[in-house]
């Protein structure tokens, strides 16, 4: 048995909410049968609670209707963060030992570009410190990018994340 609602379907739903109503409306048949209140009342308050749950429903199909629009959005935006160039070079990085990413790097002819993948390297929280030559350190933005390896034990086990704001 499913006792958490949230994971019941459309039948369960309706069906609770049925049971719900009919104690109601048999809780208010007792009170006009007592003499607690008028029929009239009783058939304004069975009314009354019909309409409530009524809105119960409209506003959950509005919810799921809203949520059939914002999730193929956010999906797309996911989507597009992972393809960006420093997210893939991450991912592909991730699996690569240190000798494949110094080829890779070498193997990007454009400066600006390797400079890109060198910085997307450093970003990673597994990177203590990427040694360079000096004209490729002077390129890069990453306090991780050092052009000894003396500087490279000096750093820090972890190097806090440069914030920039624009």
């Amino acid at each position: 048995m499913n006792w958490n609602p949230a994971n019941w379907n459309v039948a369960e739903q309706q069906a609770a909410g049925r049971h719900v109503l009919s104690y109601i409306a048999g809780g208010v048949t007792v009170a006009a049968a007592w003499g607690l209140i008028s029929t009239h009342d009783a058939s304004g308050i069975t009314d009354n609670v019909t309409m409530i749950w009524e809105g119960i429903e409209q506003v959950l199909k509005g919810v799921a209707g809203l949520c059939a629009i914002l999730v193929p959005i956010y999906t797309s935006l996911r989507a597009a963060h992972t393809a960006s160039p420093s997210e893939q070079v991450k991912a592909v990085v991730k699996n690569l030992s240190a000798p494949e990413i110094t080829q890779a790097a070498n193997a990007v002819a454009d400066p600006t570009s390797r400079a890109k993948l060198i910085n997307a390297v450093a970003d990673m929280p597994e990177v203590r410190a990427i040694v360079v030559p000096q004209v490729v350190a002077t390129r890069t933005e990453s306090p991780k990018v050092v052009n000894t390896p003396a500087e490279a034990s000096a750093l820090p086990l972890a190097v806090a994340p440069k914030i920039t704001t624009s």
